[in-house]
């Protein structure tokens, strides 16, 4: 915020800018720049594990594809894509080749009835005990299509 104020020192009408975040002490730009640099670097940082559903919105008998997309690492031995429903579930798992696998893979859901349905990705890695989850995808498989 820029304000103008008077300056006694000197006479007449003379003003001068005050800026009142030029008044941070060194460490206050060295803790602002941290900050920024941080956060630039989470945002820019691909995710390990992403999934996406297409369609989104569909009637029944639903056969939903899933874009799965793993960053490539040579701890990553397995994955398994969970689809989950209040009265229905299935997941469909397979096994990973660390570095050398495809960053994207495809599978698909057939036969799915109506619900709201949403789905994540779980990668197992060897050495741990965590596995590493992707976002959430939600999608809808409708009961009656119109005539």
């Amino acid at each position: 915020m820029l304000r103008l104020q008077h300056d006694p020192r000197f006479s007449g009408k003379t003003s001068r800018v005050s800026v009142p975040c030029a008044r941070l002490s060194c460490w206050g730009w060295v803790g602002l720049a941290l900050f920024l640099n941080i956060g630039v670097a989470l945002i820019a940082a691909p995710p390990e594990a992403k999934i996406e559903a297409s369609p989104r919105v569909q009637f029944e008998p639903g056969e939903v594809r899933f874009t799965l997309t793993i960053e490539p690492h040579a701890d990553n031995r397995a994955y398994c894509l969970v689809v989950v429903e209040s009265g229905f579930d299935t997941s469909s798992c397979a096994d990973l080749d660390g570095a050398n696998e495809p960053r994207t893979r495809w599978v698909v859901q057939d036969n799915l009835p109506a619900g709201e349905y949403h789905a994540y990705l779980k990668i197992a890695r060897s050495g741990t005990d965590r596995a590493v989850l992707s976002n959430t995808v939600l999608f809808e498989i409708r009961g009656d299509a119109p005539n």
